[in-house]
């Protein structure tokens, strides 16, 4: 397999692990945590929150650099400017994460949230929390598609 070969597989492989993972927490994540007690839910959503967080850092840079170095790479492609959806989605989705979703994040996170802003404040926050995160789900799976039809047309 030589580098190009490889960095579509990457590009499929993290982008599709992105989408699946958005797709996961919105449909099933989201949706078991509504019904839990106020520190039940601040727990699950923070434990939750820290590990995705670790385990799609690696991940969001593979989905900008592979797909850029395949935009360079594949001068000849017809449709080599698919691959600039996946670094085009890096960007946006970094802008809108730290921009939107990151602020009140840092205060989810906050171990006295509860006592500070109440139990009613951390589930509007974190439905809140979801809503955006939708956002990030739907750019996530269109960039996938995406990296899906640029492997098969190059």
């Amino acid at each position: 397999m030589d580098l190009i070969e490889g960095c579509k597989i990457a590009a499929i492989f993290t982008t599709g692990y992105m989408a699946g993972s958005g797709i996961y927490i919105s449909l099933v994540e989201v949706q078991s945590r509504r019904s839990l007690p106020a520190k039940a839910l601040w727990q699950q959503f923070t434990r939750s929150f820290n590990m995705a967080a670790k385990s799609m850092m690696l991940s969001t840079l593979v989905t900008a650099a592979a797909p850029t170095y395949l935009y360079f790479a594949l001068e000849e492609s017809k449709s080599r400017n698919l691959w600039l959806v996946s670094p085009a989605c890096f960007l946006i989705g970094s802008i809108y994460t730290f921009t939107i979703i990151i602020p009140e994040v840092k205060v989810i996170l906050d171990e006295k949230v509860i006592e500070k802003k109440g139990e009613e404040w951390l589930d509007d926050a974190i439905e809140r929390w979801s809503r955006r995160h939708l956002f990030r789900t739907v750019l996530n799976t269109a960039n996938f598609v995406c990296m899906i039809l640029a492997t098969i047309r190059s």
